[in-house]
C-alpha cells in the first residue's frame, strides 16, 4: 500500500533566509512539534548521504521517541529524508 502525506506550515522569515533556515537540521525543532531535539549524527555540511536523529517531546513522564534519518535527495527545488530502521513504515520519504 502506498500512503502519501502532506503538511504545511507558516514561517515568518523572508524567502531569502529560507535555503539556510531549512539547511540547518536544528530548526527542525522551531517548526516540526514531533521533534524536541535533534541529534547530529555526521558532522560536514548538509548533504546527501546525512544522517540526524531526533528525539519527539516527553509525554506522561517518559522519553521521546527516537527516529533516524538519512538525507537522500538535497536540491533546490526539493529535497528528501528517509525515515531509517521503522517499526511502522517499511519506507518512509
Amino acid at each position: 500500500m502506498r500512503i502519501h502525506l502532506g503538511c504545511s506550515i507558516v514561517i515568518n522569515k523572508p524567502l531569502k533566509d529560507m535555503p539556510a533556515f531549512f539547511g540547518n537540521p536544528e530548526s527542525l525543532v522551531a517548526w516540526d512539534k514531533s521533534v524536541a531535539k535533534v541529534i547530529l549524527t555526521i558532522e560536514g555540511p548538509l548533504r546527501v548521504g546525512y544522517t540526524l536523529d531526533t528525539i519527539g517531546p516527553t509525554k506522561h513522564g517518559r522519553p521521546g521517541k527516537r527516529s533516524s534519518y538519512e538525507v537522500i535527495r538535497l536540491e533546490r527545488s526539493a529535497n528528501e529524508v528517509a525515515l531509517l530502521n521503522s517499526a511502522i513504515f517499511r519506507r518512509a520519504v
